[in-house]
């Protein structure tokens, strides 16, 4: 449905002739004066109602400029308009209250002495490069009337009339904001006071704590000789002790002293291997040997044990000329076989070696309780022991494979074992050499 405009002649002209003719008969006596007053009467209602639609004009335009003057004058923001100059044009009541100053002191003022001291070159330039660039926003210092301090954000843009460019600035208080940045900046600083400190705390109680690990390595290693030799001298009177005696009971008593001697003595070993590992005092003495070389010395010093369990102790012969330490590698191999004994109650235990690509790989079998998954990953750390919840010590400290662990690392020799919960376990130790004839294979 078309909507018609009521200040439109025609739409006047047809709404006074509607009136007109609600309107009592004229009392002219000729049709021509009757017509000129009919035209009169028409003129005068359309003038009424172009008046009333001027008075409605007028009250909603001053409705929509009071509305208006109510936003400008008590926005949540200070407008200011600044002259080419610096001058302050005009302000609104929320930029005459920021300023902290009455808003008709205020108009043809310079808005610099407003600027804090150490802001006014930057906001010098500021102005110069909005007045020749267009717009844009800083943060400033900005001092009021009574000399108090906020911190403040001006947005700017620039606007021409005629010849004359002016500056519409937008002053939005952001002190809180500020303040607040202020402060989570200081508990940052202060957080990070704390931990460098603590960091150095640290740091410090860590190094001496490895300085004096390192001085009970060195010790350890260097009295190594002093430490071991009472335990021999022990073990040469309990063996003079035990002949003469011949009843059983007193025999036993020796035995079990030897025992104890014995598994003393194997713990004490293994610490002085370790504090020597750890005070770098081992240094491998590499050559080419015959894997034969080492593997009879080994299998006689642990056959023995081995056949006191009932468990056999094979070695295969093998051809292979291997390039490593044989001390070294002897003490490996022979914590290699010490652990499979420990660990195998029947069945047999074999020593070899088979050639790969890149050299020799020595392997020790065993038909022992084995080794699950989870427990691989930490068998060749300190003190961890399969099967030892109750710590027996009689089974050593936990520190043999790690002994092996470290020997190979020292050597650059590659160690890996796999294993069959219930069926056994195989280490082997990835070594330089060749064989001459086919190796022997477990």
């Amino acid at each position: 449905m078309n909507m018609q405009d009521p200040a439109d002649p025609a739409h006047l002209r047809a709404d006074a002739e509607a009136k007109l003719t609600g309107a009592p008969p004229s009392a002219a006596p000729t049709r021509s004066a009757d017509e000129l007053l009919h035209e009169l009467q028409v003129h005068q209602i359309e003038l009424e109602m172009q008046n009333e639609a001027l008075r409605q004009a007028q009250l909603d335009l001053e409705e929509s400029r009071d509305r208006y003057v109510d936003l400008y004058e008590f926005a949540p923001v200070g407008y200011l308009t600044l002259t080419d100059t610096g001058l302050i044009a005009e302000l609104n009541l929320t930029g005459a209250a920021l300023l902290g100053e009455d808003r008709n002191k205020l108009r043809h003022r310079r808005f610099m002495p407003f600027v804090v001291a150490e802001d006014q070159d930057r906001w010098r330039h500021f102005l110069h490069v909005m007045l020749h660039g267009g717009n844009g926003s800083c943060e400033l210092g900005l001092r009021r009337g009574d000399g108090s301090v906020f911190d403040a954000s001006l947005d700017c843009l620039l606007t021409a009339a005629g010849n004359t460019a002016a500056l519409r600035v937008t002053v939005t208080d952001i002190s809180a904001r500020k303040q607040a940045e202020r402060a989570l900046r200081l508990t940052n600083d202060h957080l990070e006071s704390l931990v460098e400190g603590r960091t150095r705390q640290l740091a410090a109680a860590r190094d001496e704590a490895e300085r004096a690990n390192a001085a009970k390595s060195h010790f350890l290693a260097a009295a190594s000789h002093d430490l071991r030799q009472p335990l021999q001298a022990l073990h040469l009177f309990i063996d003079i002790l035990k002949e003469p005696l011949d009843e059983a009971r007193h025999r036993k008593v020796v035995d079990n002293a030897c025992v104890a001697l014995a598994a003393g003595e194997n713990l004490l070993h293994a610490l002085l291997d370790v504090s020597k590992f750890e005070a770098g005092t081992v240094m491998p003495q590499c050559r080419q040997f015959a894997f034969s070389e080492i593997a009879e010395g080994v299998v006689i010093q642990y056959g023995e044990v081995a056949r006191a369990k009932g468990l056999q102790l094979i070695s295969v012969g093998s051809s292979a000329v291997i390039d490593s330490d044989p001390l070294l590698l002897s003490r490996l191999l022979g914590n290699l076989l010490d652990n499979a004994i420990k660990y195998t109650e029947r069945g047999r235990i074999l020593l070899g070696c088979r050639r790969i690509k890149d050299g020799v790989r020595i392997e020790v079998w065993d038909t022992g309780i084995g080794i699950t998954a989870d427990q691989q990953r930490r068998i060749f750390d300190e003190f961890y022991q399969v099967g030892n919840g109750n710590r027996d010590r009689s089974n050593g400290l936990g520190i043999g494979l790690t002994v092996v662990r470290r020997t190979a690392d020292l050597l650059g020799h590659q160690i890996t074992v796999r294993s069959w919960p219930g069926r056994g376990s195989v280490f082997a130790v990835t070594v330089g050499g060749s064989i001459g004839e086919a190796g022997a294979s477990g």
